[in-house]
């Protein structure tokens, strides 16, 4: 188990790009994304993602809700997005999302996973040939398709836990 980092899309869209370690200390680990986040080393890295990467949630081990600290109850309720997951048989299972301090219940969102293998720091994924955009410029992440969106942070994701 550990912390969710990654991107809130828009609305009920996530990508985590890693799970922390569940002895992360979670101050900690907002300050090194906001670090990362006004870096001029990896700013820019992130503009392709809409944004540098945060702490999106949980994911727990086990289903135990009395495990959590008190820190993670007050962000839960005060982020504008929050996932909890564990492991169910072998899997992440969608515990609950919060937003805004609301909890929606699980069964009233469809929730689908897409699994991958981190890409190494040489291999970038893309429907996109290169060149083919004008002036050999990659199209901005909101003029490009959910799954291309997908693919550029699943690219980053490399990055994001080589850096925390």
């Amino acid at each position: 188990g550990g912390l969710l980092v990654g991107w809130n899309v828009h609305s009920f869209t996530a990508c985590v790009a890693t799970v922390t370690h569940r002895d992360v200390d979670l101050d900690l680990l907002e300050n090194a994304l906001h670090i990362i986040a006004h870096s001029e080393r990896y700013s820019h890295l992130f503009n392709d993602n809409g944004g540098p990467p945060t702490v999106l949630g949980e994911y727990r081990e086990q289903k135990t809700p009395g495990d959590e600290s008190q820190a993670i109850k007050t962000i839960r309720q005060a982020a504008n997005f929050w996932l909890t997951l564990d492991n169910h048989l072998g899997q992440p299972r969608l515990c609950d999302i919060h937003c805004c301090g609301f909890r929606y219940s699980v069964f009233s969102v469809t929730v689908q996973f897409v699994l991958f293998n981190q890409p190494r720091a040489s291999c970038y994924y893309s429907t996109l040939p290169f060149g083919s955009s004008p002036h050999g410029a990659s199209p901005a992440f909101d003029q490009v398709s959910e799954f291309e969106r997908a693919l550029m942070q699943i690219n980053d994701s490399y990055l994001v836990e080589s850096v925390l």
